[in-house]
């Protein structure tokens, strides 16, 4: 088997290096959940095409992003001498969440709490609605359960779940529920252990139902960008909700939208950036561009065009998707140099959301044709 390999962002040369690890290495998956705790990325759960849903979690010092050197060469392998680990959990048969995949994962103080998935032991008797949550201690490594109050929430598949550290919530939006597409926010606080759904009124402006898109919160708003509508449609709005308001705003920035997809990254960077990755345009067509939104200047600006992306379906104005990435030479963001000197050690921030599929949600634990999705970061 060979190692499990990675990628990082040379800072100067604006070039992506591959990073391989010997060793024990995860299972192979996608749809799967990855978080960032204590200097260590963590992946979580998943899918493999032949084995089903998987319960495994894996670690690995992100202190291998340190061994990064300046003189490495576009398209040169890098050999860590960072190990993957497998991670021993332990708990109450009926606190774990078992074999799970298409859910989200958040982390709040010292613990890892699990929402949603194809797992349907988190669900109440009628299997429609959350009634607990699950979480990992991640010093102990110990699973414990959480019995909600509050309103009742849908339990949902391929959705987004955000953590705020301002409000000390965590904001799910989207997704598959009930076997069909969503858009609605609920609301959990973690202090009061309380569930709440947002009523948006009907005349007000909210984004459209919908799957595999993502979602990141920055300055007391969760935006969210992409995914698939009810019919299967790409799509690349993009959209803020106000935490403190609970109202949506469609975002109309300037620059360069990023083409349609669904099961792609966002992360955010110094509290102002939200960094966008790849994702699928269309079967057998995934992306590897990079985007980078400015919430200071409501712009996009591309850092990496993807070789292999699509015409933009609605925008005769943009790039050839075979020229390089394009930068506006008037952009006073402190140039995008600015963003790639942290990037390296900020793209495994990630969570790689996956693509989409219109299958009900509680029947998703088999499935039926392959994705070339080797989305593990």
């Amino acid at each position: 088997m060979s190692p499990l390999s990675g990628g990082a962002l040379n800072e100067e040369a604006k070039q992506w290096h591959e990073m391989r690890f010997k060793d024990q290495q995860p299972d192979r998956r996608s749809y799967h959940s990855t978080f960032v705790f204590d200097r260590k990325l963590y992946v979580y759960g998943g899918l493999d095409i032949r084995e089903g849903s998987l319960n495994s979690l894996y670690e690995i010092s992100l202190t291998c992003l340190d061994e990064l050197s300046e003189d490495l060469q576009g398209d040169q392998q890098f050999h860590s001498r960072h190990k993957w680990r497998y991670v021993q959990t332990t708990g109450n048969a009926n606190h774990i969440p078992g074999p799970i995949a298409y859910h989200s994962s958040v982390v709040y103080k010292d613990s890892m709490y699990v929402f949603g998935g194809n797992n349907t032991c988190i669900a109440d008797a009628d299997g429609d609605f959350c009634r607990n949550l699950h979480y990992l201690n991640l010093r102990t490594m110990g699973w414990s359960l959480s019995r909600t109050r509050g309103d009742d929430v849908r339990l949902r598949d391929e959705h987004t779940a955000v953590f705020d550290p301002e409000s000390v919530q965590m904001l799910v939006f989207g997704g598959f529920a009930g076997g069909t597409r969503s858009n609605d926010v609920a609301i959990y606080n973690f202090p009061s252990n309380t569930w709440s759904n947002v009523v948006i009124p009907e005349d007000e402006d909210k984004p459209c139902p919908r799957s595999g898109h993502q979602a990141v919160v920055c300055k007391g708003n969760m935006y969210i960008f992409g995914g698939k509508d009810d019919a299967s449609e790409k799509l690349n709005d993009f959209w803020s909700f106000n935490i403190s308001d609970q109202k949506w705003l469609k975002v109309e920035a300037g620059g360069h939208t990023p083409y349609e997809r669904s099961g792609h990254s966002m992360a955010v960077f110094d509290d102002q950036f939200i960094v966008l990755f790849g994702g699928i345009w269309d079967v057998t067509k995934e992306l590897n561009d990079l985007h980078v939104y400015n919430t200071g200047k409501n712009e996009w600006f591309g850092l990496q065009s993807s070789s292999g992306s699509p015409l933009g379906k609605t925008g005769a104005n943009r790039d050839s998707p075979t020229s390089p990435a394009r930068v506006d030479n008037n952009q006073s963001i402190d140039s995008p140099n600015r963003i790639n000197r942290s990037m390296t050690k900020n793209m495994a921030r990630m969570s790689v959301a996956s693509p989409t599929k219109k299958s009900n949600s509680k029947k998703r634990n088999t499935v039926t044709a392959p994705r070339n999705m080797n989305v593990l970061a």
